[in-house]
């Protein structure tokens, strides 16, 4: 009866030891899906998309010596407002809108810039 029990507390230790591994090896595969010291230059990224989503460069237009810009379908000059930023400068190739927080410099040939 004694080898008994212990082949029952033999088994049930390895189970035990067995269930132990596998939850180590669970937490441990969780803990690689996020990264802590990754920068959050990711989430800047995403920030200037969302930006080049909102306002849209579509055209500029040269009329009597005067530029002209649409942006998201709307024809605009210098002094107009378009999503809380004032459209400051425009070019032959981009246009400058500036914000409390922020100027952007949409171009015709290139992606947005933030400074």
């Amino acid at each position: 009866m004694c080898s008994v029990v212990v082949q029952r507390r033999l088994v049930l230790s390895r189970w035990v030891m067995l269930l132990i591994v596998l939850l180590s090896w669970s937490t441990q595969s969780l803990a690689q899906q996020v990264d802590p010291t990754k920068p959050f230059q990711a989430t800047t990224e995403v920030s200037k998309n969302k930006l080049a989503q909102l306002v849209k460069l579509q055209s500029i237009i040269n009329v009597n010596h005067q530029f002209k810009a649409v942006i998201n379908g709307q024809l605009m000059r210098i002094g107009d407002v378009i999503e809380g930023y004032k459209l400051t400068a425009i070019s032959k190739t981009s246009v400058v809108l500036t914000s409390e927080q922020k100027t952007l410099k949409l171009s015709m040939f290139h992606s947005v810039t933030s400074k």
